[in-house]
């Protein structure tokens, strides 16, 4: 079994209930390969996993339900304040016991033990998970994002 430490940065609008959000993240996940299958645990967000046959599946399945959570408390929420503490409080959530799986996987690619060929490295220590949840008054086009693809923790 091997565990990689990666950051992503989702961008996303939500239509709520009276509100258009613009929430945008860098967060960390832990891709475990697990026999015939690459699991996508989240670390900040802790409260999702994804799973897939290969890591682009399972990252892809990871956005998928990131993005599902985010819909789901945007029905709930009845207003943007809410829907804003509720997105800020599920991203705060750190599973701990995935925390430490990856950071030990972060200190393994430092050390070599893990490749990263083909991915972007990103210093571990100078890269911090953010969200940001804001108010859209007026959507225009400026404010279009691709996502980052992931990039291993180092």
């Amino acid at each position: 079994m091997s565990a990689f430490p990666f950051f992503f940065t989702f961008s996303d609008k939500v239509e709520g209930n009276g509100f258009v959000a613009d929430v945008r993240i860098m967060g960390t996940v832990l891709g475990m390969k697990e026999d015939d299958s690459t699991w996508m645990y989240g670390v900040q967000p802790g409260g999702i996993a994804a799973t897939g046959e290969n890591e682009d599946k399972a990252f892809s399945a990871f956005r998928r339900t990131y993005t599902s959570v985010l819909f789901d408390m945007a029905e709930e929420a009845d207003d943007f304040s809410k829907f804003k503490r509720q997105v800020e409080t599920f991203f705060n959530e750190i599973c701990e016991e995935t925390k430490r799986e990856w950071d030990e996987a972060v200190e393994a690619v430092r050390r070599g033990d893990i490749g990263a060929d083909g991915l972007e490295k990103k210093n571990a220590d100078e890269h911090q998970p953010y969200v940001q949840v804001r108010t859209i008054k007026k959507p225009t086009a400026r404010r279009n994002m691709l996502d980052e693809p992931r990039a291993v923790a180092a």
